[in-house]
């Protein structure tokens, strides 16, 4: 099956159960050295053919696209999931911290989107798969392995003949295997070199289902049908067509090795068969279960309840649903926390589940019940935007929408005052989109849209989600879930862009010059009518409310603390992690509201920016970004979480400058504060630090503390390197107890006399002066140290009072 037939059966798979409009987007080893990996592992050469310039991203801090994978490490401290928005991210469990995001190579197509995500039992290795960006350039796949510690990048897996579906490591972390599409079947590779263990093409269609048993026997399901069970030696020993569906999805084999749970694609039967033959046990009681289909399995830990999920649906949501007595009890529903598709399911805790799913969202249900953890969506729920629920002004600058599926939860957005508001009642002056003055019938959720009764032409599988009709009746915008679309009134097309996002909404200014659609990924969107080019975005974090808004180069204005939502990818070609960079990085030359403001007047972001520029008097920046990069710093070791028993301790670290420029200077932070005493740092001339491997030798104090690295290139910085390392010594004297107590800063300024013989307070300098002793008595009681800078009368100076802020910006910690 060719690469374009293997993404039509996926898009085929996932249509049909989102046929209703209730889908959401498109479709355990012992870490080892990197030479190692690298002795068994294809090197691609073509990777300057990736794009080498910045790529402008959204970052929120959580998955933007459908959690298609949850991984847990064995002692579940860690969770790793993965998605289409080109992440995965490592999460501490149970309290929901993002440890670390990892970035796949990248490209402005299907490139570095991610379908599955395994965690070695160990937590130190990461292996991430999907659409790799190899694709492009030399037709070919990969797994990609990362380094969970420092999110450096050991090497890859390949080359692989298809996208890959599924990842998963034995319970002894000695396997990995894969699930490819089309008819590539499976491989399985061994450690501690990964070989190549097992390859079986003899499949008849794609692989979403893989699990290792405890012994080492594998499982496998397959769209062609069948189950397969392979031995320990991983020697194929039966092959049956499954009996509850055409397309058996998820396995699962149960604690105890002795049977395997099936889950499908088309059906909403739980079947339970024989882990030696594969012959049927039994079925889970799924009767009254209507529409959709449970694709993801799972049993607990203890053995005693089997879960299920997927594309079914209660009302609103998606249930995970458990059985208990080994499957054979009384269905009831284990959790409602999602509403979409419930891509994956894993044991937690003794009896619990983990979930990951289409939000995008992914939790714990711990063993009483309870929702143990949860991460939820922080994008738009932008399903349903149609009629009221997407609503503009006449020149489309005001936009209402919801911020929960069918326009719950309203706000709305004006790009000419940069206001974010709440909108429970529709206002005055916003209309929903025009859909009738042109025959146009099956538009809403139908894969085929029709004009006057005459198909209009989408791509196989594609669903039509939205129309927006032309003032004058001469055409129409179609948004579907891979392409926007602009036909004239007699079904011919003008344009076709490729979308973010299923486009759920769309709308027109009532000049007809510009379109606003809404996004599958949670953003608002303008388009130039004439071609279909896009000027402006919009992202709103849906939790806390930071909005961000961007033109196609770049160019945005944000609310407090809302650039940071965007941020540049920067490729360092198919073998190396790429670097991130956060939009606040460049503020200085990017942030530009004026051009923001202006680009909906002109329709053309150049045009936009040159007015912008003379308006301000100002000369625009014109030298590749990458020359603006900071240094970046990694530590190597030792890794967060590490104990230290002596005051001396030593830092591996990492040094690179993206930029080309020297790096003249880096700081060792410790509790945020400049450490004392750091030595090692190799110098290849004066002022200029050394590039590449390197250490640093840190005087600690005897109690646990944060570690950071920050290098400087200039004016240049890099984002903090940090780990947190664990005293495990002996408990300090008494005579140091202190330095285990926070320390305490103050800034005390006093003016009693002023030019103004009006403004004389008398006592203010000595209260300033007072207050200040009476706090440095507190020095080695309440706090461990007391440190003060008194300011008054002539010595209150503007540049007094700033360097006294700066002073305290640099010494205080979260800590003090």
């Amino acid at each position: 099956m060719s690469m374009n037939e293997t993404l039509g059966s996926t898009k085929r798979s996932l249509s049909e159960r989102r046929a209703q409009g209730k889908g959401r987007g498109r479709y355990r080893a012992a870490l080892f050295a990197l030479c190692v990996v690298s002795a068994a592992i294809a090197a691609p050469a073509l990777a300057e053919k990736l794009p080498t310039d910045p790529l402008l991203r959204i970052e929120a801090g959580m998955h933007t696209s459908v959690v298609k994978a949850v991984s847990l490490s064995a002692d579940e401290k860690l969770a790793a999931t993965g998605t289409d928005d080109k992440t995965v991210r490592l999460w501490s469990v149970p309290d929901g911290r993002l440890l670390r995001t990892f970035r796949m190579p990248v490209d402005s197509g299907n490139g570095g989107k991610v379908f599955a995500v395994a965690l070695s039992p160990d937590g130190s290795l990461v292996a991430a798969a999907g659409w790799d960006a190899a694709y492009e350039v030399e037709q070919h796949m990969y797994v990609t392995l990362f380094d969970a510690r420092t999110g450096a990048m050991l090497g890859r897996l390949g080359p692989l003949p298809n996208i890959i579906n599924i990842l998963e490591f034995s319970p002894d972390g000695g396997r990995l295997v894969a699930g490819f599409g089309g008819r590539s079947g499976v491989k399985v590779w061994a450690a501690p070199v990964w070989t190549e263990a097992l390859s079986d093409a003899g499949y008849g269609d794609q692989v979403y289902g893989a699990n290792f048993a405890a012994d080492g026997r594998l499982t496998t399901a397959s769209y062609d049908g069948n189950i397969r069970l392979y031995d320990a030696n991983l020697q194929l020993r039966a092959k049956r067509i499954a009996s509850g569906g055409h397309r058996p999805h998820g396995v699962a084999f149960s604690p105890d090795g002795q049977a395997i749970a099936v889950g499908y694609d088309d059906s909403t039967n739980v079947d339970v068969v024989n882990a030696g033959n594969l012959t049927k046990l039994f079925s889970a009681d799924t009767r009254g279960l209507t529409g959709g289909a449970l694709i993801s399995v799972a049993w607990s830990a203890d053995g005693q309840r089997l879960f299920a999920g997927g594309t079914h649906w209660e009302g609103e949501i998606r249930p995970v649903y458990a059985w208990p007595n080994g499957g054979r009890g009384a269905r009831f529903v284990a959790s409602s926390a999602s509403s979409d598709v419930v891509r994956d399911l894993r044991p937690y805790g003794r009896s619990g589940v983990a979930f990951g799913s289409g939000d995008p969202a992914f939790g714990m249900v711990g063993d009483a019940g309870n929702l143990a953890m949860f991460k939820g969506p922080v994008t738009a729920d932008l399903r349903g935007a149609r009629g009221q629920a997407f609503a503009v002004s006449r020149d489309v600058r005001r936009v209402r929408f919801g911020l929960k599926q069918n326009g719950v939860d309203p706000f709305e957005f004006d790009a000419a005052q940069f206001n974010l508001i709440a909108s429970p009642v529709a206002p005055p002056g916003l209309h929903p989109a025009r859909i009738d003055g042109l025959s146009i019938t099956e538009w809403v959720n139908y894969t085929t849209p029709k004009l006057n009764g005459k198909g209009l032409p989408l791509e196989q599988f594609e669903i039509s989600r939205a129309i927006a009709i032309l003032p004058d009746a001469s055409g129409f915008i179609l948004g579907a879930d891979w392409h926007l679309r602009r036909f004239d009134s007699l079904g011919k097309e003008v344009w076709e862009e490729p979308v973010p996002g299923s486009a759920w909404g769309v709308n027109l200014s009532d000049d007809g010059q510009i379109v606003v659609v809404a996004y599958g990924d949670g953003t608002i969107r303008w388009h130039r009518t004439s071609d279909g080019k896009e000027l402006l975005a919009l992202f709103v974090q849906a939790q806390d409310k930071r909005w961000v808004a961007w033109t196609p180069s770049g160019y945005y204005a944000a609310s407090p603390g809302g650039e940071d939502l965007i941020g540049w990818h920067v490729n360092r070609g198919l073998e190396k992690a790429p670097d991130f960079f956060p939009g606040s990085r460049f503020r200085d030359r990017f942030y530009r509201p004026d051009i923001v403001q202006s680009v909906l007047n002109t329709l053309d972001e150049a045009k936009a920016v040159e007015e912008a520029d003379a308006a301000a008097h100002r000369k625009r920046d014109t030298t590749p970004l990458i020359q603006h990069l900071p240094p970046v710093i990694t530590v190597k070791g030792p890794a967060t979480g590490a104990t230290f028993s002596a005051a001396g301790v030593t830092l591996d670290y990492d040094l690179r400058s993206p930029s080309g420029s020297p790096v003249d200077a880096v700081d060792v932070l410790i509790d945020g504060r400049p450490a004392a005493e750091a030595r090692g740092f190799e110098r290849v001339a004066a002022g200029t630090v050394a590039l590449g491997a390197g250490h640093v030798n840190v005087t600690l104090p005897p109690r646990n503390v944060s570690v950071a690295l920050i290098a400087h290139s200039g004016a240049l910085a890099s984002e903090p390197a940090a780990v947190n390392l664990l005293w495990a010594g002996a408990a300090p004297a008494s005579a140091d107890a202190n330095l285990l107590k926070p320390k305490l800063y103050g800034l005390f300024i006093g003016i009693s006399k002023y030019q103004d013989d009006r403004l004389q307070l008398g006592l203010a300098a000595k209260d300033a002066h007072d207050l200040a002793e009476a706090l440095k008595a507190q020095s080695g009681k309440l706090y461990g140290g007391v440190e003060t800078r008194v300011l008054i009368d002539q010595e209150a100076t503007r540049g007094d009072i700033l360097d006294g802020l700066e002073w305290l910006e640099k010494q205080v910690t979260s800590r003090d």
